[in-house]
């Protein structure tokens, strides 16, 4: 009966398919042992030690498809293809199965696998014209090892979908390894939805209870008008070593995340109503939420209520993205804090935000309006020695605005409210500087008990004769204070 079959198989697929044996047991169960199919180029491309099937005999008279349970041991599967516009090895097996007669209508689906389980296998695939890097993720070259999983088929029809996948795990060539994936899935021409989510790698889990969408169709495709959505990730542990096959620069990442968010909205609106990032120490904070709305033009709003990275947070990342040791002036900084909220449209953007520091905390805010910029800073009592690491220098107060409407307009004014250096606090002095058509003209002046002067400068870069001016008008000027 093997030779049989496996001929049968050969002349459907056009291939050299070869059966150990069949055995058919009580109970509508078939078993086949040792059967192996190459490809057109006489390469294994596939082989399984068993194959275990349990049909219901009484719902195929039906019309139905439902295998009680389905176990595959040992499958090995060889798929490629020769360079990225060639056709795959396993084209043929598409193309055989593939229906002649583009008149006759198409048959209805209709499959219920109460149990399907696969065992120690594997599938490899690759384009054999691309090399691949070890240890680093490569769509060209997958090879998933170790599969082990159990899944049940509720039911798949032309329309709908119904499926539990009670374990999935596996290793991949380049180090990534899932320890478990679980779901349970259900699609349907109303609506789908994701329930009881669960993946764990190695040192990292992520669970969902539910994801849920509901739609109208349109044709084929879901109607986005009419779509609504819903749902949440909670990840107790992210651990971003986990996923280094994807960003090499993460495998010396010491720094486990704790993320969850809840979300929701519609084909045209995003609201992510609750963004909560944290590391384990609480060395990094993030608290947010964002909202979208795409109509004719796209509108957005942004609040993080929370940012915190603490010193070393900052030193382990900045190292990790460079590979250098964090500059003094950033170290300086110490622990940072930040609110802010933000807002925008496809031209236009606005930011206000609150930023703290060692040295003490700062005042931003900036606007786009189609293509005028403006910005401002204000701060008071910021400790300029703690910064700069120097005893000259001490604290400040100022504000500066500064606008503009390209790189080569743009003019800032403010106060400096007082500044202390080099052991004197100077008080009261206005700033203003423009550069336009690259020209840059600018002038202070200080109205301090010891000191009252104006400054005015010019500067024009041109290329044969760069040209300097330099004005001063000095009414008091007291050294010894």
């Amino acid at each position: 009966m093997s030779v049989f079959v496996a001929n049968e198989l050969a002349s459907i697929l056009d291939s050299k398919i070869s059966i150990g044996r069949i055995n058919i047991g009580l109970l509508n169960r078939i078993i086949i042992d040792d059967s192996q199919m190459l490809d057109q180029q006489k390469k294994q491309m596939l082989n399984v030690s068993r194959i275990s099937v349990k049909i219901n005999l009484l719902a195929l008279a039906n019309g139905q498809i439902e295998i009680t349970s389905a176990q595959f041991f040992g499958l090995n599967a060889n798929l490629y293809k020769a360079t990225p516009e060639a056709k795959p090895n396993f084209q043929f097996v598409i193309d055989s199965l593939a229906s002649k007669d583009t008149t006759k209508q198409q048959t209805p689906i209709n499959l219920q696998i109460n149990s399907l389980i696969i065992r120690n296998s594997s599938v490899r695939y690759r384009v054999l014209s691309r090399a691949s890097e070890p240890q680093r993720f490569s769509p060209d070259d997958i090879e998933a090892r170790n599969i082990s999983a159990h899944f049940i088929v509720n039911r798949i029809t032309n329309d709908s979908l119904n499926v539990k996948v009670k374990r999935l795990s596996l290793n991949e060539r380049c180090g990534f390894a899932l320890r478990r994936l679980a779901l349970n899935a259900v699609v349907s021409r109303s609506g789908a939805k994701i329930e009881k989510f669960r993946l764990e790698l190695p040192e990292s889990v992520v669970e969902s209870k539910r994801i849920v969408a509901t739609y109208s169709m349109k044709g084929d495709m879901p109607d986005m008008q009419t779509l609504r959505f819903e749902g949440s990730l909670n990840a107790p542990c992210i651990t971003p070593s986990d996923v280094a096959c994807f960003v090499p620069k993460l495998r010396n990442l010491d720094m486990p995340l704790a993320l969850s968010i809840d979300f929701n909205g519609t084909g045209s609106r995003l609201n992510v109503n609750d963004l909560n990032i944290s590391t384990a120490d609480h060395g990094f904070v993030l608290k947010a939420n964002a909202h979208a709305k795409r109509n004719r033009h796209t509108t957005w709003h942004a609040e993080v209520s929370k940012l915190f990275a603490s010193g070393d947070a900052i030193s382990k990342v900045y190292k990790l993205a460079t590979s250098n040791e964090l500059p003094a002036i950033v170290h300086n900084l110490g622990d940072v804090s930040l609110t802010a909220k933000a807002d925008g449209t496809d031209a236009d953007l606005s930011l206000n935000a609150m930023v703290g520091c060692a040295p003490g905390s700062v005042k931003l805010s900036a606007s786009k309006q189609q293509k005028a910029l403006h910005a401002h800073v204000e701060t008071r009592n910021f400790a300029l020695d703690k910064l700069l690491g120097t005893d000259k220098t001490g604290v400040v107060s100022l504000s500066v605005d500064a606008k503009g409407s390209s790189k080569d307009n743009v003019s800032a004014s403010g106060s400096i409210y007082d500044i202390c250096y080099n052991g004197y606090t100077y008080r009261n002095i206005d700033l203003k500087a423009d550069y336009i058509n690259k020209v840059l003209s600018g002038s202070m002046a200080i109205d301090d008990p010891n000191v009252r002067a104006t400054i005015e400068g010019l500067f024009e870069p041109n290329h044969h004769a760069p040209h300097l001016r330099v004005n001063a008008d000095v009414q008091t000027f007291v050294p010894s204070a």
